[in-house]
């Protein structure tokens, strides 16, 4: 930049600079680079780190402690808690046989893209919400009884001190407006 430009933009401070990518090899890579091209101290004015890192970050900050749970975790942890609320008597048998007809990667995918992505708070919500690009329809009974697992499995993780990392990303994004000064950035880069 111009000195003056800078000058006039940054409030004669170096801008801060947040370059965000999607992989920690990229990351790391992007470290690298800047090192080579700007020298040692370039991390005093530039961060280089992953979207879910910064999102953990964010998410520590407003004072949560939860652990995310994901991947091939989330969908064995869905596979055991559906076998044993499956089991419980008190569940309606039509729920049970719909359930039992549900893959558990199915599942964690209608949690994180569908309830968890969408911020769905209840099951009236649910009901109603479009659920096209998934492949299976779900009539009222369906969303009913995959309301109630989800429910019971999200207070069995958040005993457990976990919860999806969907729900971290969406308490960090308005954690993330309230962030102070010193904690945001002047220029944000996103690399694919």
């Amino acid at each position: 930049f111009e000195e003056k430009a800078q000058s006039e933009l940054f409030e004669n401070r170096p801008p801060r600079v947040l370059l965000v990518t999607f992989t920690r090899a990229l990351t790391n890579a992007s470290r690298q680079l800047l090192l080579h091209l700007l020298g040692d101290d370039f991390q005093d004015y530039v961060r280089v780190d992953t979207l879910d890192g910064i999102a953990r970050e964010i998410f520590a900050k407003a004072g949560h402690a939860e652990s995310p749970i994901m991947g091939k975790w989330m969908v064995d942890d869905i596979k055991e808690t559906l076998e044993r609320y499956i089991a419980q008597d008190d569940i309606k048998e039509p729920h049970k046989e719909i359930l039992k007809s549900m893959q558990a990667e199915y599942l964690a995918d209608e949690f994180e893209w569908v309830i968890d992505g969408r911020e769905i708070p209840n099951l009236e919500t649910y009901l109603s919400e479009s659920r096209s690009g998934r492949g299976t329809r779900f009539d009222k009974e369906t969303r009913t009884a995959v309301w109630s697992f989800y429910s019971h499995w999200s207070a069995y993780i958040a005993d457990k001190g976990e919860t999806t990392f969907t729900k971290i990303q969406s308490v960090a994004k308005v954690a993330a407006g309230e962030l102070p000064e010193d904690d945001t950035f002047y220029i944000v880069l996103v690399d694919e």
